[in-house]
């Protein structure tokens, strides 16, 4: 339909934000007829305590980093597409996005993270680094507030200010 209006952007294809039963992770992007040939397969990625309070350490999540990548590294075989992942991040999150109850927090808000979040989001960089794919950090816009303050300003960069001057 992009195609049929004279759009010659790429176009960026990921699956759902949520786990898709019964299917490997390469099976769940959808496949796409494009004219132009021009299109990446992507996804988002987060360690949230809130879905891994009972995993919750620095092993625990470098170790699930490297699970995700292995799959990033099938689905792109797969589909033998170029990739991008328009979202990194090291929000920690519990599930009443009280920043203070995750063990290991360092800072609050959309921009925050704690200890275990950020080895999550190393390994993954450390990965797309070394196999040069693509990958926004997130988050990385002046638009970042620190929600358990109020709408503080995280700094003109959010999380790269924040938690990416820890990044490889």
């Amino acid at each position: 339909m992009a195609r049929s209006l004279g759009d010659q952007h790429w176009l960026l294809v990921t699956h759902p934000c949520w786990d898709v039963p019964g299917l490997a992770y390469e099976d769940w992007f959808p496949d796409v007829t494009d004219s132009l040939n021009q299109w990446f397969i992507g996804a988002h990625f987060y360690y949230f305590y809130e879905w891994e309070q009972a995993y919750w350490t620095v092993a625990d999540a470098q170790a699930n980093a490297d699970s995700r990548f292995t799959s990033v590294l099938l689905a792109i075989q797969k589909h033998g597409r170029p990739w991008l992942s328009t979202e990194l991040g090291a929000t920690p999150f519990s599930p009443n996005y009280e920043c203070e109850a995750v063990p290991g927090y360092q800072y609050c808000g959309a921009a925050g993270y704690s200890t275990v979040s950020l080895a999550f989001v190393v390994r993954m960089a450390t990965h797309f680094n070394a196999n040069n794919l693509s990958y926004t950090l997130y988050a990385c816009g002046d638009w970042v507030k620190n929600w358990s303050l109020g709408w503080h300003y995280d700094g003109l960069y959010g999380g790269v200010d924040v938690w990416g001057q820890y990044l490889p």
